[in-house]
C-alpha cells in the first residue's frame, strides 16, 4: 500500500459504496486526507483519485492563467484551495509547482518520477504519464495538508509543519511546457 500514496497515510481504511473502492486514513496529529477512490490500473496497478465529491465543491475560481504561455510566476493564491491544470510537457521537460514558497512538487517524465520536497520533507515516487498529451495534476492544499494527484492515478501527499503562506510558484524547466488549463478555486 506504501505505493499508492507517499510519503503515505497512517492506519488507512478501503470502504465499498456498492460502485467504488474508498480508500482514506489519517496522518499523526489528527490530519485526515481526502477520500480517494482506488481502482485498478494495467498489470495489475492499483491507481488512486480523489472521490468526484470532493473536487465538485471548489466552485469559485480566483485565479484562471489557462492558454496562456506557461508563466514563470509567483502568484498569490488563498491558502485552502483546489488547483486544477493541464499542462503539456516535452519528454525532457519538468515541470513544479512551488506552495507557499517552501514546498515543491516536481514532476520529471523523462525519469517518470513525481516528488515532493521541502522543510524536513523530500519524497519521490514512480509516476510515469505520457507526454503525447496534456498532464492533469490536481492539488488540494488545506492547513498542513498537501495533496497531489497525477492523471488520477498517482497521489502523493504530505503534511507541513505550518500552513501554507498564500503563494503558488510555477515553472517548466528543461524542454517545452504549454498550460492548457491552471485554476485555483476555493470551496463554495
Amino acid at each position: 500500500m506504501r505505493d499508492l500514496d507517499r510519503p503515505g497515510i497512517n492506519a488507512a481504511k478501503r470502504v465499498w459504496d456498492g460502485k467504488r473502492h474508498v480508500w482514506f486514513g489519517g496522518w499523526s496529529g489528527g490530519v485526515m486526507p481526502i477520500p480517494r477512490e482506488i481502482y485498478g490500473g494495467p498489470d495489475g496497478l492499483l491507481y488512486m483519485k480523489p472521490v468526484e465529491e470532493v473536487p465538485a465543491i471548489y466552485k469559485n475560481t480566483v485565479l484562471d492563467l489557462s492558454g496562456r504561455p506557461l508563466p514563470k510566476a509567483d502568484v498569490e493564491v488563498p491558502k485552502h484551495y483546489l488547483l486544477d491544470c493541464r499542462v503539456k510537457l516535452a519528454p525532457e521537460a519538468t515541470f513544479s509547482l512551488v506552495f507557499g514558497g517552501q514546498y515543491r512538487m516536481t514532476l520529471t517524465p523523462a525519469d517518470r518520477t513525481l516528488s515532493l520536497a521541502g522543510p524536513g520533507l523530500d519524497k519521490t515516487r514512480p509516476c510515469p504519464v505520457d507526454t503525447s498529451k496534456p498532464v492533469k495534476i490536481q492539488v488540494f492544499t488545506e492547513g498542513k495538508l498537501i495533496e497531489c494527484f497525477v492523471n488520477d492515478q498517482f497521489a502523493q501527499s504530505c503534511v507541513i509543519a505550518s500552513p501554507l503562506a498564500g503563494r503558488l510558484g510555477i515553472n517548466a524547466t528543461g524542454g517545452g511546457a504549454e498550460i492548457v488549463k491552471l485554476s485555483v478555486a476555493v470551496a463554495r
